[in-house]
């Protein structure tokens, strides 16, 4: 599931507005709810929103057509801690109000040594999770169905974990909000299933051993 984002480009007029915000002395990162950016937010949603075909950057699934409350612009790296970056176009993407909810304010950029002050958007490596601009979906996180989720690298798992991805197991009774299985896990999984005649369960971890090879 490849989406390479064309990133949003801002108008003559949206920079100008953009530059106002961001110079103001008391500028922080509460201002991107204002009254005065309404229209600005509501672009960066629509471009978005038909860049990424309609689908959550993180989950994958759909988004709303239309009304905002399920299609919420987010700022990868969290606008409360970078707020240099909020208008940054690399660092906007839609996601549903699962996502959103979960990752909230959560810092998923690796911190740099000595306390230092990031002045540069960080590229690929520097983020924990996947980044919808830099990264191919499916080489971190592999997905079939509507809730069901395997991690193939550190940052799909810390993707999984960050928008708690796992709810569809979860849901089910089958896994513990935290657990990820590995290959063997699968497999000893795989056994118990066969041994309690648990068809339903069965079923979903074959297909996630399958996508697991």
């Amino acid at each position: 599931m490849v989406i390479e984002l064309r990133a949003v480009e801002y108008t003559k007029e949206q920079k100008a507005l953009i530059k106002g915000v961001i110079e103001a002395p008391e500028f922080n990162h509460t201002d991107w709810s204002s009254d005065r950016l309404e229209s600005l937010r509501a672009s960066i949603r629509s471009h978005y929103r038909k860049e990424q075909n309609f689908l959550c950057c993180y989950c994958k699934n759909s988004i709303s057509l239309r009304n905002a409350a399920n299609c919420q612009v987010e700022h990868i790296a969290p606008k409360s801690k970078y707020k240099h970056f909020i208008f940054n176009p690399k660092n906007l993407c839609v996601v549903c109000v699962d996502c959103n909810n979960a990752k909230r304010d959560i810092d998923v950029v690796k911190p740099l040594s000595l306390k230092k002050e990031r002045i540069k958007y960080p590229p690929s490596s520097q983020f924990l999770i996947i980044h919808p601009h830099f990264d191919n979906y499916d080489e971190h996180l592999r997905k079939f169905g509507e809730r069901i989720y395997f991690p193939v690298t550190e940052k799909g798992r810390s993707t999984y974990s960050v928008c708690k991805l796992d709810k569809g197991l979860a849901d089910m009774g089958y896994f513990d909000s935290e657990e990820i299985l590995s290959d063997i896990e699968l497999m000893a999984q795989i056994m118990d299933a066969k041994v309690r005649k648990d068809t339903k369960k069965l079923t979903i971890l074959k297909k996630l051993l399958i996508e697991s090879i």
